[in-house]
């Protein structure tokens, strides 16, 4: 296993290759796909499935840093802000739903 940082250099052309699904990126999929998660199911299954992903993704990332690995690691983590409400960190610790 080599250890290869994430520098600019390799996360660019990873980034740059994102947008593939006829306008759609694979990014919006993946949030939109987190988005219905926690919507038709509950808070929890949106940031489970989230976290689950995003783990998978860095280990794939750790043990094979290739494109496909830094297009996966890249699409989980921003794709991941569609499981993510602003609210929710309020909720957590108070208990008051808007």
């Amino acid at each position: 296993m080599t250890d290869r940082p994430l520098t600019p250099t390799r996360i660019i052309p990873a980034g740059a290759a994102l947008p593939v699904l006829g306008g759609e990126s694979l990014v919006s999929a993946w949030a939109a796909t987190l988005h219905d998660a926690r919507t038709t199911g509950s808070v929890g299954a949106g940031y489970v499935i989230g976290g689950v992903a995003l783990t998978l993704a860095v280990l794939v990332d750790r043990h094979r840093p290739t494109l496909p690995a830094r297009i996966l690691l890249i699409t989980t983590v921003v794709g991941g802000t569609g499981a993510l409400h602003w609210f929710d960190p309020i909720t957590a610790l108070t208990g008051v739903r808007p």
